[in-house]
């Protein structure tokens, strides 16, 4: 018992000894209230925002970027579509159009506030709508990047499937309201 007495003694004696060198904590100095305050706050969160859904007789892509808001539609403006009974779209690429924008700093603003309060990066799971993937329904996939956060959404919609969770209505909602006035009804389905 003395000789493991006499090895603790002679190992704490040692790392006393020792020169610990610890980083500096910078910690020490934010405490001071007088120096928090003179701190830039940090940059808020860059907000980048994906929202694509298509079908038969509509398309829509509506993308946020670096406060750039792009959307690529279809408009069925010689109503080729209004009797359209295939599987596949009747539109082509070729006739689908893009117009794009730059939001204002506050419709950026009130965009971020959106995904903020609405409970959006909240949500348990990505898949909403339909379960059954083997039933038809149109897919609305919503991305989204807010910082070194991100997510994916998908609501699969038909018409006995489960509500879409507001919060996606409420981000999809917001992003339409930002869309240029001249679109009017294209860009809804």
């Amino acid at each position: 018992m003395k000789a493991l007495y006499f090895a603790l003694s002679m190992s704490l004696l040692a790392l006393s000894a020792c020169d610990h060198k610890q980083p500096k904590v910078d910690a020490e100095q934010s405490n001071n209230p007088k120096e928090a305050e003179s701190t830039p706050s940090p940059q808020p969160a860059k907000l980048k925002l994906h929202f694509h859904t298509s079908g038969e007789s509509f398309y829509n892509d509506i993308q946020l970027d670096d406060g750039r808001l792009s959307i690529t539609y279809f408009t069925d403006a010689e109503q080729r579509c209004a009797q359209w009974y295939k599987s596949q779209p009747c539109w082509t690429a070729a006739d689908l159009e893009t117009i794009s924008t730059n939001l204002s700093p506050e419709q950026e603003k009130n965009l971020t506030k959106i995904i903020e309060t609405s409970g959006l990066m909240q949500l348990e799971g990505e898949r909403f709508g339909s379960k059954n993937l083997r039933e038809r329904a149109y897919n609305e996939k919503l991305n989204v990047q807010w910082g070194n956060i991100e997510r994916q959404f998908i609501y699969r919609s038909r018409p006995d499937a489960e509500p879409k969770p507001d919060a996606l209505i409420q981000v999809e909602n917001a992003l339409r309201q930002s869309l240029p006035a001249k679109l009017g009804k294209t860009a809804t389905r």
